[in-house]
């Protein structure tokens, strides 16, 4: 029997030029959080993932993956087993909102010949130069 299934990769655009990773802090304080920009009820989806493109030639496209909450609460990630998720297309959001729902975000990106090779700064500098 074949498997059917649609699996999530590493996030790829077609030449891929630039590589990276990218980590975010849930807001805490302002009280706004990802449920609350998505609209999806925390009662019901546990947010698992987001997927977040954008392109200068058209509107991007924001991706939340989300699961049950009774399978995300009968799930091992040890286990090793795929979790069965939702993939809801957002519509109306974009980049910017789901940034504005976290308190910090960060993306780190190198060009693909030295994907996760190990560099050290040797000097700092600013743009343009600052007093």
């Amino acid at each position: 029997m074949s498997d059917e299934r649609q699996y999530l990769g590493t996030a790829t655009v077609p030449y891929g030029d630039w590589v990276g990773t990218a980590s975010a802090d849930t807001d805490m304080v302002k009280g706004r959080n990802i449920y609350d920009v998505t609209g999806l009820d925390d009662d019901t989806w546990q947010i698992v993932g987001l997927d977040i493109m954008d392109c200068c030639e058209f509107p991007g496209d924001v991706f939340v993956y989300a699961a049950s909450k009774a399978d995300w609460q009968a799930h091992r990630v040890e286990q090793k087993e795929s979790l069965a998720v939702t993939s809801f297309l957002c519509h109306d959001l974009t980049m910017d909102d789901i940034v504005a729902g976290m308190e910090q975000f960060r993306v780190q990106l190198r060009i693909r010949a030295i994907g996760d090779h190990p560099m050290h700064i040797v000097q700092n500098a600013d743009i343009p130069e600052q007093d």
